[in-house]
């Protein structure tokens, strides 16, 4: 017990000290994401009319009620975890920062969902509150967290490679690194899975258990298909 307190005490130093400007910067960027989103979507009706169609023609007509299981529960938290691993390893690409690209996916379709509610006739609070917040109070932040150290990594590693000659690039990945930051980034991985496995999992365990047996899917029907 006291191992797991002192875990998650050294995680909350770690997450203050290299993360907490990134997190907000980032969620900051996610809300803009579904503002921009919804907004773009509320004023092409036309393409937004088939976006909805092709969903109401999909899976959600077959089964406008998903069947809530332990399958489907598995199947989420699965899904989340693997999208929120790769954000992380992205973060070892240079310069192209695609760990931003999950958040911004996640809140363009969050956009759409609102932006179809809203020309159905549903407010905005109501798409947030029973189809997204239930889970989503657990699975953004994870979400955010996962994005922020993929944005942290791609940030160290492109500053010290425009710092370095090329023959001091293997230095960059070598735990003989000194000299170019507190932490060489296989170590600062290696803890980013750490931090992956005890605070980003255990958030998506909880969000896919109330996704798939308590987030009211009904509802969902009852946007896209008027049920």
């Amino acid at each position: 017990m006291l191992r797991i307190k002192q875990f998650y005490l050294e995680e909350w130093k770690w997450f203050k000290t290299k993360f907490l400007k990134l997190f907000i910067i980032i969620f900051i960027i996610f809300i803009l994401t579904i503002l921009i989103s919804h907004f773009i979507f509320i004023k092409n009706p036309e393409r937004l009319q088939k976006i909805s169609a092709l969903v109401a023609e999909g899976p959600l007509k077959e089964n406008p009620v998903l069947e809530r299981s332990i399958q489907l529960c598995l199947s989420l938290f699965f899904n989340n975890s693997i999208v929120t691993l790769v954000t992380i390893i992205f973060g070892f690409i240079p310069f192209l920062f695609l760990s931003m690209l999950g958040a911004l996916r996640i809140g363009a379709l969050v956009g759409l969902m609102t932006s179809i509610a809203s020309v159905n006739g549903f407010k905005v609070w109501q798409v947030l509150l029973f189809s997204f917040a239930p889970h989503g109070i657990f699975e953004l932040p994870a979400m955010v967290y996962a994005t922020s150290i993929g944005v942290h990594l791609c940030l160290q590693i492109s500053k010290k490679i425009l710092n370095l000659e090329r023959d001091e690039l293997i230095v960059l990945f070598s735990k003989k690194n000194q000299d170019y930051g507190s932490e060489d980034q296989i170590s600062l991985f290696k803890r980013a899975l750490k931090t992956w496995l005890g605070v980003i999992v255990p958030l998506l365990i909880v969000a896919a258990i109330i996704e798939a047996f308590i987030t009211p899917f009904s509802f969902l029907s009852k946007i896209f298909l008027g049920q």
